[in-house]
């Protein structure tokens, strides 16, 4: 075993052991703090990575234990929640809507698990954002903003989320949004004080309403692109493609 992979292992492990603690404060009836386990969680699981690029450690343990730590703490512990929160008087109705945020995020797992990622986008919502927007609406409605969690509300959210996990729709890394606001200092640091008030100010709102703005504006992308290509001429789309080819064999001879 490569002694490399120990550090981001254990990060990765972090997120399997509050996934895990999220699921027993569910069971004990803590909503609350089993909604912040599962940030903490989805931190764990942003820093794995980083730490592995950190250590040069690329094992395909570390990813196989990644996957299995994210089913455990965003697929299972999110379903769980919902089914506690909204659906448990449904019986067995209530059991087949709970399930579907696991389903979604196993399938999406098992899917990818063996593609070549890329370093832009996620294919389908990720996994911890489906699971942070189901612990945010908990959070966002037990802060006194609205009475209670309207059950209507989970009736959509909870198929959608799932839906979502599974689409081809592409999702920006967020590392790469910290790189474009990086070279913008000015507008960087005005997003990074907003953000910092709010969440001290409101944290579960700050949370469920940053992940519904990630949620549907990466969608609204993908749709504005697709109309954009499907309305824009033959004409144009050659000249551009010629324009392409000329630059790429510009490189080649600059190259040779």
């Amino acid at each position: 075993m490569d002694k490399r992979a120990f550090f981001p292992n254990v990060v990765t492990l972090g997120n399997l052991f509050f996934g895990f603690w999220a699921i027993i404060s569910i069971g004990q009836g803590n909503f609350k703090a089993a909604c912040w386990l599962l940030v903490v969680a989805a931190i764990c699981d942003a820093l794995d990575g980083t730490v592995a690029r950190l250590v040069k450690s690329n094992g395909k343990m570390g990813a196989m234990i990644d996957s299995l730590a994210d089913v455990i703490s965003f697929g299972l512990a999110p379903s769980y929640l919902v089914y506690r929160v909204a659906f448990e008087p449904l019986n067995f109705w209530g059991v087949l809507l709970a399930f579907l945020p696991l389903l979604g995020g196993a399938l999406r797992l098992a899917r990818f698990m063996n593609d070549k990622p890329s370093h832009s986008f996620f294919t389908g919502l990720p996994i911890p954002s489906a699971a942070l927007i189901i612990g945010g609406y908990y959070l966002y409605t037990s802060s006194g903003w609205v009475s209670s969690p309207d059950p209507r509300a989970w009736m959509w959210l909870t198929p959608i989320t799932a839906i979502l996990m599974i689409s081809p729709i592409p999702y920006i890394k967020p590392p790469k949004v910290v790189k474009y606001l990086a070279s913008k200092p000015i507008l960087g640091i005005f997003v990074f004080l907003v953000i910092l008030v709010s969440f001290v100010l409101k944290p579960g709102q700050t949370l469920f309403i940053g992940t519904i703005v990630y949620i549907v504006v990466n969608p609204l992308v993908w749709i504005f692109r697709g109309f954009y290509r499907l309305n824009t001429p033959l004409e144009d789309c050659s000249q551009q493609g010629e324009t392409n080819n000329k630059r790429l064999f510009r490189r080649r001879r600059k190259k040779a």
